[in-house]
């Protein structure tokens, strides 16, 4: 997940200076480009995820930062060994629930419970997590913001505002996931040819193959959506939010995960000044509504009504500058905050 990797790259740069001994111990298959370009510096020291029992409970007065909802179930009893002696802060970017699974009522509680005996500081990306966790030692939000250089680009941007002389551009960066959802957006395009167009960036690439076959359209020929493959935030996301409108935050309000979250497209959407459209029944919805940054839409038979509905209100509209200069402000007191809770 490049998303988290980028937020623990961060929090590493700015706890360096403060720590003379920073262990990090994550479940490297999430965070792939952390591992394959991590943060090297004197007092920063990877973990192995093989560690043994012996190795993390030799460490004394140290800082251990730990991601992962997997380290969680492979390490418990070291890690509790650890957290003895050692000051533990733990990110939590998502909760290990999927769907309607079953079998989520007793994950849970076993999430709580496993975190509850080790007792470490928590931090979060959104504030709704924390009615999933235990809340022992004080916990901070640390929100999904981006890089100031980046930030400070997106600023710059001129907000949208929709014509209606062209269609207007609705726009998804990141993993392509949630094909029920896009392909919503997608049968709109067709029942309501040149209103709406569909830009796509992020990958995996064979997920794009994937949609297309969920959709039924041959990625070779359609035109109403348009794909451009992985990208790099830093380098690319000025030009790719500069070619929106509005950004397409519409999830599966399904899982636990959905509901809870505030994803980066939230903060980079709001510093560039592109609407947001996301799901009913979630924490961003409530988000979005009291930032007057744009709508949520409901997934069922109504989505085409409502949809034009918002696309009606959006038109035109100005952008609430109050919206972008509060997401500035997160974004410049990101690491003081952070700095001063640890």
């Amino acid at each position: 997940d490049s998303d988290l990797a980028a937020q623990m790259k961060r929090k590493l740069r700015w706890l360096e200076p403060r720590f003379k001994n920073i262990t990090v111990f994550i479940d490297e298959t999430r965070t792939a480009s952390v591992a394959c370009k991590r943060h090297t510096g004197p007092a920063i020291e990877y973990l192995p995820y093989e560690a043994t029992r012996d190795y993390l409970t030799s460490l004394e007065n140290q800082v251990i930062f730990v991601a992962g909802n997997k380290v969680l179930i492979d390490h418990f009893i070291a890690l509790w060994g650890a957290s003895r002696k050692n000051l533990m802060f733990w990110q939590i970017s998502d909760l290990p629930l999927r769907g309607k699974r079953v079998l989520n009522p007793i994950i849970s509680v076993a999430y709580f419970t496993l975190l509850f005996i080790i007792n470490p500081f928590i931090l979060v990306t959104s504030p709704k997590f924390m009615s999933w966790l235990p809340q022992r030692r004080p916990s901070l939000v640390v929100d999904n913001i981006p890089e100031i250089a980046l930030g400070s680009k997106l600023m710059s941007l001129q907000s949208t505002c929709i014509q209606k002389s062209r269609p207007i551009r609705i726009g998804y960066p990141g993993n392509i996931r949630y094909f029920n959802q896009l392909k919503k957006l997608y049968d709109f395009t067709q029942n309501y040819p040149g209103l709406v167009e569909i830009h796509l960036w992020g990958g995996p690439e064979n997920a794009w193959h994937q949609l297309c076959a969920f959709i039924g359209i041959d990625p070779l020929t359609q035109n109403q959506i348009s794909y451009y493959g992985p990208y790099d935030l830093a380098k690319s996301g000025h030009e790719i939010y500069s070619a929106v409108d509005i950004v397409w935050a519409v999830y599966d309000n399904c899982q636990p995960n959905v509901k809870c979250a505030l994803p980066n497209r939230l903060y980079e959407a709001a510093l560039a000044g592109r609407w947001l459209l996301v799901s009913e029944g979630t924490h961003l919805g409530f988000t979005v509504q009291d930032l007057n940054i744009g709508h949520t839409i409901p997934l069922d038979a109504s989505f085409n009504s409502s949809l034009l509905k918002i696309l009606e209100d959006l038109t035109e509209r100005t952008f609430p500058q109050d919206a972008r200069n509060q997401i500035w402000n997160l974004t410049t007191e990101a690491e003081d905050r952070l700095l001063d809770f640890m």
